[in-house]
């Protein structure tokens, strides 16, 4: 009893970015322009959670999500003068998907090679891909790119195996449920979009 209570004293601030995390993918999954302002919550309190594990690339990751979030909800709320009309689903484009792969590469190299050079971290590239695969996924989250599932899908099922081999098993809980989230997301997003788009 009192080995759960140390854990869980040690580990609140985790709890409380997991919990937020839930509310934040199920908001995500349902299109709602809320997400931002959730993400930008759980964003703040990884921050310090990834700090102490020696996560610093996600650390890094966190501060970029907080400023997305921002960015996030300009593109949703103003996606037009008026309003009321709602931004719609779509598509990445076949030169926009050579981009968004082309930069996840090109970021998982330099900034694997920063950590590995620069920082006590163990796990430098593997670290580096998570965090260049979720710079490029939520971004193309702040456009509503149906394609961004994709890009989560793989991204949060390699967390999982990172997270637990830091002993972060609340998080890998989190992670595990995100990559099924994200199934559910892109099958969710799919029925919001323009039959047209679907032909």
């Amino acid at each position: 009893m009192n080995d759960a209570l140390n854990w869980f004293l040690n580990h609140k601030l985790e709890l409380a970015g997991t919990i937020s995390g839930f509310i934040y993918i199920f908001l995500s999954i349902r299109a709602s322009i809320w997400l931002w302002f959730v993400g930008f919550i759980t964003s703040a309190a990884y921050i310090f959670v990834f700090y102490q594990s020696g996560f610093y690339a996600d650390m890094a990751l966190q501060i970029y999500y907080i400023i997305i979030s921002v960015y996030g909800w300009i593109r949703w709320r103003y996606y037009k003068a008026d309003i009321s009309e709602e931004r719609p689903v779509v598509y990445s484009t076949a030169q926009q998907h050579v981009i968004y792969l082309s930069l996840t590469i090109l970021g998982t190299l330099a900034i694997g090679y920063f950590l590995d050079t620069y920082t006590n971290s163990s796990v430098p590239y593997q670290d580096a891909f998570t965090t260049a695969g979720s710079i490029v996924g939520t971004y193309m989250l702040t456009e509503k790119q149906i394609d961004n599932w994709i890009y989560w899908i793989i991204v949060d099922a390699y967390s999982v195996y990172l997270y637990a081999q830091k002993d972060l098993y609340s998080t890998a809980i989190l992670y595990t449920v995100y990559t099924c989230m994200a199934f559910i997301g892109y099958v969710q997003w799919r029925k919001k979009m323009n039959p047209a788009l679907l032909a």
